[in-house]
């Protein structure tokens, strides 16, 4: 996928070149978020291609827009609440109960906007 060379990774331009495809037709159906990491991932990893600066250009132009932006940040939190539910269910698993309400909990508390916020409130009966 990559190699180094001293302190500079290069990304393979083959796997550079399908990011870039696959974030034009994210956004060709209208999936502006998933199009908005696969260019982030372009300009963090390859930010020396032509991709890149294409890339850069549309990032700009959506970070410049709050409620784009909004949804961003709220598909993270949604993202990280999932995280927790899934470490809880591994804790369901192993049978250790104080423990996944804990998660369930800290998923209510820390993240009450999110789907995984109303499925830890349902499991724990509030």
């Amino acid at each position: 996928i990559s190699e180094s060379t001293g302190r500079e990774t290069k990304v393979n331009p083959e796997l550079v070149a399908s990011r870039f495809q696959h974030a034009e037709l994210a956004e060709d159906r209208g999936d502006d978020l998933e199009a908005y990491e696969l260019y982030r991932w372009i300009v963090d990893r390859a930010p020396d291609t032509d991709e890149a600066m294409f890339a850069q250009d549309v990032i700009l132009m959506w970070e410049a827009d709050e409620a784009f932006m909004s949804k961003v940040e709220a598909q993270k939190l949604e993202a990280k609440a999932k995280n927790l539910m899934d470490m809880a269910r591994n804790f369901a698993a192993a049978g250790l109960d104080e423990k996944v309400e804990e998660l369930y909990r800290q998923v209510v508390e820390e993240y009450p906007d999110t789907e995984a916020a109303k499925q830890a409130a349902a499991a724990l009966g509030i």
